[in-house]
């Protein structure tokens, strides 16, 4: 079924006769031969490609997709030059046929998009970096999400008072016990941070903004590992939260534990349509899974040995680079942008 969509993604960069406006200087490629491809700069390693290309001006020949698995996308290359694209592919077409395929070019974009901008101060000066980072206004643009989605934060120490929150959390207690969340503003504040990095208040309530935006969040106290079991359930059955996330200490093991059940509950929450977030490791406190010799796994109870969908995270800096452990991406679903993270987002 893979080898089908890729061969159909492939198959429509056919190039088309259609009504279409297309870009004069772009285009996409599959380079089938080694000796195409650019190896210094622009320059590939025949010289009479080198000598077309000069005729066109191709001022850029890279890959298009160099952050694909598939081997097939990575064949795909942009070219742009300043003469017409098309008096290029005719040639390529001609002279090296079997080498280039499946030309595709640019459609002309006149259609302007407008990006969401929040009002919320720290936006506004850029602290929020990682929000502009993963295009979360880009995707704003689209949906700013629905109260209807709720996100179970599996924490510690939530302040409900806090104008980002204060109306986000809901209800503002631990659902399962009853407990009362205290006001803990301060830098040991955890589970505000999470809470705020999923869905502070946007537009209207005090100086964050979040990928969430219009989600709602569901507050639990964390506890054991059977505590920890139990309320991630109880958040799916009970409550009907689409999204469990902890990022708490104590809760995590490195071992599984077959006498908590732990298994058939991965099973039922992923059944019921509820995504678990796990993190791959936890940050400056050295609580991590394995070691540098025989490597690093996910922790417990929610690891994906259980099942595959429960989804891994690992954090990078704002430039893209793995915080502590780089061999984590071998069971890292995703890579999430922070920095900083258990800041104080109390309000001054």
């Amino acid at each position: 079924m893979k080898k089908t969509i890729i061969f159909f993604l492939l198959s429509s960069f056919v190039l088309t006769c259609a009504a279409q406006k297309y870009l004069d200087t772009i285009c996409w490629v599959k380079v089938n031969d080694q000796l195409c491809m650019p190896s210094v700069g622009n320059n590939t390693q025949i010289d009479s490609l080198n000598t077309l290309f000069n005729k066109y001006k191709v001022h850029y020949y890279q890959q298009a997709l160099p952050f694909a698995h598939n081997p097939e996308l990575l064949k795909i290359y942009e070219i742009h030059c300043a003469d017409k694209i098309e008096n290029l592919i005719t040639e390529l077409n001609s002279k090296y046929k079997s080498k280039f395929t499946t030309f595709s070019r640019f459609e002309n974009d006149t259609s302007h998009i407008e990006v969401y901008d929040p009002s919320d101060y720290m936006w506004t000066i850029d602290w929020l970096w990682h929000l502009k980072k993963t295009q979360c206004d880009l995707a704003w643009d689209i949906t700013k999400g629905s109260s209807e989605i709720k996100i179970a934060i599996l924490d510690y120490n939530f302040d409900i008072t806090h104008p980002d929150l204060a109306y986000k959390i809901y209800p503002p207690y631990d659902p399962f016990d009853n407990t009362i969340f205290s006001c803990t503003s301060g830098s040991d504040s955890h589970g505000t941070s999470v809470a705020s990095y999923a869905g502070a208040e946007t537009d209207g309530g005090g100086q964050l903004a979040s990928t969430g935006f219009k989600t709602m969040l569901i507050a639990y106290h964390d506890g054991s590992r059977q505590n920890v079991l139990q309320k991630a359930l109880h958040a799916c059955n009970v409550m009907g939260a689409k999204i469990i996330i902890s990022c708490a200490g104590s809760s995590l093991g490195c071992y599984p534990d077959s006498t908590t059940g732990e298994a058939l509950i991965v099973k039922e929450i992923l059944d019921n349509g509820t995504a678990i977030i796990w993190p791959a490791g936890n940050g400056t406190t050295g609580a991590h899974c394995g070691d540098t010799i025989s490597g690093f796994h996910a922790f417990y109870p929610f690891n994906p040995i259980y099942d595959n969908r429960i989804i891994i995270v690992s954090g990078t800096s704002k430039g893209d680079s793995l915080y502590y452990w780089a061999n984590s991406l071998t069971f890292s679903d995703l890579c999430i942008n922070f920095d900083n993270f258990n800041v104080n987002f109390s309000d001054p």
